[in-house]
């Protein structure tokens, strides 16, 4: 979601307003394990993801958006002068356009529905919502729980990642002075070669050879081993 709220792939005069993250709340409440659906594994992925940060498997943590100020886009045309079917014929278009756009910035989202797409009105019962300057209507996009990369999005970031991992490489001997290593990483030495020593997402521990952390960083979203 925030690799969306950046907009750094696709066309950058394309923006999609999206709800700003502002806390996590954490209800006190504890629940059976089996009542969270929830894998002991996963969890413990994003344990070793944030090492300095507690996660309990048996609690709730509900994400708290700020509020995106209109009404979903059934409410919106529901309220124009139009005839039921145009309604319908309006918010399937503009779904489109939503679609289109999403996809143009590298991202999709699975269960795409018109109730997730908010907007301005200024008289809607006139037929008047805001618009962009090219015309089209102002939206704004909720309900993030399905969105992922589209396939030549995902490509072209596994293609970002082994680059940098390829550039890492040529110097894995010698990094530069003053590494800052993160919590949960620590560079050793083993028989006079350098290494960095943590916990890996998926396999317990793991010695990366070459002494440098972000390398070490890299090879963890694609869970790949390199001494």
């Amino acid at each position: 979601m925030e690799e969306l709220r950046q907009g750094n792939y696709g066309p950058r005069q394309l923006r999609i307003p999206m709800q700003k993250p502002m806390a996590i709340y954490a209800p006190p409440e504890r629940m059976q394990l089996w009542q969270t659906g929830r894998s002991r594994d996963k969890i413990m992925t994003k344990v070793a993801r944030h090492p300095g940060i507690e996660v309990d498997i048996l609690r709730s943590y509900i994400l708290i958006y700020a509020w995106l100020k209109g009404f979903d886009s059934v409410q919106t045309f529901a309220v124009m002068p139009w005839e039921r079917q145009r309604q319908i014929d309006e918010q399937q278009k503009l779904l489109k356009q939503v679609n289109a756009d999403l996809e143009k910035k590298g991202f999709m989202v699975a269960d795409n529905k018109p109730t997730h797409i908010i907007l301005r009105t200024v008289r809607a019962r006139e037929g008047r919502v805001q618009k962009k300057r090219n015309g089209s209507m102002l939206y704004g996009l909720i309900d993030y729980e399905l969105l992922q990369r589209t396939p030549a999005h995902e490509e072209v970031v596994k293609k970002s990642q082994r680059s940098r991992y390829l550039q890492l490489q040529k110097s894995r001997f010698n990094p530069p002075a003053g590494t800052a290593f993160p919590a949960g990483l620590k560079p050793t030495e083993v028989m006079g070669v350098d290494y960095v020593y943590g916990r890996s997402e998926s396999t317990g521990w793991i010695a990366v050879g070459g002494g440098q952390e972000p390398r070490a960083v890299q090879l963890l979203p694609s869970r790949e081993v390199a001494l």
